[in-house]
């Protein structure tokens, strides 16, 4: 199955390889233990999955993805989804993701370690 890799540490997304039904795999490609999806209001039946303690990792880098709010942290991964919630390949073509992902905007954040 086929997934979008948003790598803001290259500035690049590229398309990558997951194998189906395997939560590990989306790991591994994130780079994390735990992960959540954001639901992008301009990419239809799509996802981005992101690692949910990302904010927390010292010299991260971010990204912005159109429609969404605030910057997300590390490597993100656009997958689709079908009605029962599995995954499968995104229905959104790897140009519209690129022109909706922006490195750029997120430049000069920093973590801050209090």
């Amino acid at each position: 199955m086929k997934a979008f890799l948003i790598d803001p540490f290259k500035e690049i997304v590229t398309e990558v390889q997951l194998k189906p039904k395997d939560y590990r795999h989306i790991s591994k490609h994130l780079e994390c233990d735990f992960f959540t999806v954001v639901y992008p209001p301009d990419i239809d039946k799509d996802v981005v999955y992101v690692d949910d303690e990302g904010i927390y990792i010292r010299d991260q880098k971010f990204f912005m993805f159109k429609g969404v709010p605030t910057p997300l942290a590390g490597y993100g991964l656009v997958v689709g989804t079908t009605e029962s919630s599995d995954s499968c390949d995104p229905v959104t073509p790897l140009a519209d993701i690129i022109s909706l992902v922006d490195f750029e905007e997120t430049k000069g954040i920093r973590w801050i370690n209090t």
